[in-house]
This record gives C-alpha cells, sequence and structure tokens, in this order.
C-alpha cells in the first residue's frame, strides 16, 4: 500500500542522507521529513513535529525498534531523532 511505499522511500532517503554526510539540520533533511509528515497527515496519522519527535524518542528507547532502524544503518535512529528535533526546532 501507498503507506508502507512512502515508509520505505522515507527511510532510504534518509539513510542516504546520513550515509551521504548530511546534517540532520540540512535543508535536504528538513524538507523530506516536512513532505513525510504531509503524507502521513493526508493519511490521517499522526503527523505534528511534536508527534514525530516523540516517535523518534521511542524508537530510541524501544530495543525492537533501534535494532530495526540500526539495521539499515548504524546511527539512523540517533541521525532521525536528530532530524526531528531540529525540524521541530526550525518551524515557522
Amino acid at each position: 500500500n501507498d503507506s508502507a511505499i512512502e515508509a520505505q522511500s522515507f527511510n532510504e532517503d534518509m539513510v542516504r542522507f546520513l550515509q551521504q554526510g548530511f546534517s540532520a539540520n540540512d535543508p535536504n533533511v528538513l524538507d523530506r521529513v516536512k513532505e513525510h509528515l504531509a503524507f502521513l497527515r493526508k493519511k490521517g496519522h499522526p503527523s505534528t513535529p511534536q508527534d514525530f519527535l516523540n516517535q523518534t524518542e521511542f524508537f530510541i528507547a524501544d530495543e525492537f525498534h533501534r535494532n530495526m532502524l540500526e539495521q539499515l544503518q548504524t546511527g539512523y535512529a540517533y541521525f532521525l531523532n536528530k532530524a526531528a528535533a531540529v525540524y521541530l526546532a526550525n518551524i515557522k
């Protein structure tokens, strides 16, 4: 379904940003977070910047989810959390 496709695409894009050395406050990273949250909002999922930050904090605290993200790329769970925090702090 399109939600699974978006989740996979988002993770692939964010992992690529991490692998290519982008910082969590890079405009490309923040734009992709914005796109992802807009998609979630359209689907009726919790999608505020605070919701996203809370979710990434859960991912770090929960061993299953942290391991799942870290298997995609070492450091990814933490990069995602930092991107969520930067995005929330920079929302206008």
